[in-house]
């Protein structure tokens, strides 16, 4: 036994390194960028990518003709979500501290240790279910016009294009006198500005 376990530590260590660097490569590779996805936490990287979301309503919330109301509900929405996935991370992170103190016992209970991994997956459904349903209950505040018209934003942004709004991104502000929002059909100024956006 005293043979053996050297080894089955030497597996898990193998296993949890490649573990940490596949997450690490995901989230290099576009499923979420900056502090929130430094240790490779899903949760973390939703509650990045519903705050993208609603910043990116925000920035073009004359555009798409958002009133104050619905924004005050799309911030609620948001709030309520983050505050639900923060405490999924937070069990989760103590699950995985249970998981890792079981591994370490002389005699592994396999009973105990497979629930715990039932319940960290579970976490982790529930926290896809949580941000699911933020999405679709931000898509619900919005119109059919202001739907259509994210859609296309995103596709926008996903191909790498110009939104037509400088305050947006980066690659925005090529617009000038007489040129059109290729999204919303509206006039720019001649520094690439929609008009009536915000800045």
């Amino acid at each position: 036994m005293k043979r053996i376990l050297p080894i089955l530590f030497l597996c898990l260590g193998m296993a949890t390194m490649y573990t940490v660097s596949a997450d690490a490569g995901a989230c290099h590779k576009g499923g979420c960028k900056g502090s929130s996805c430094s240790q490779g936490k899903a949760s973390k990287c939703k509650i990045t990518k519903l705050k993208k979301m609603t910043k990116m309503l925000y920035w073009h919330k004359d555009a798409l003709e958002i009133t104050d109301d619905q924004m005050d509900q799309i911030k609620s929405v948001k709030h309520t979500a983050i505050k639900t996935l923060i405490k999924l991370r937070a069990d989760k992170d103590i699950v995985k501290v249970d998981l890792k103190s079981e591994m370490w016992e002389d005699m592994i209970d396999v009973d105990r240790v497979n629930d715990l991994i039932d319940q960290k997956y579970a976490i982790k459904t529930s926290a896809s279910k949580v941000y699911v349903k933020a999405i679709a209950d931000i898509l619900k505040i919005l119109n059919e016009d202001q739907r259509k018209m994210v859609k296309k934003i995103a596709k926008h942004k996903k191909m790498g294009k110009s939104c037509g709004t400088s305050s947006c991104c980066g690659k925005c502000g090529s617009g000038g006198a007489g040129k059109v929002c290729p999204i919303t059909g509206k006039p720019l100024d001649g520094k690439g500005s929609m008009k009536g956006s915000m800045k």
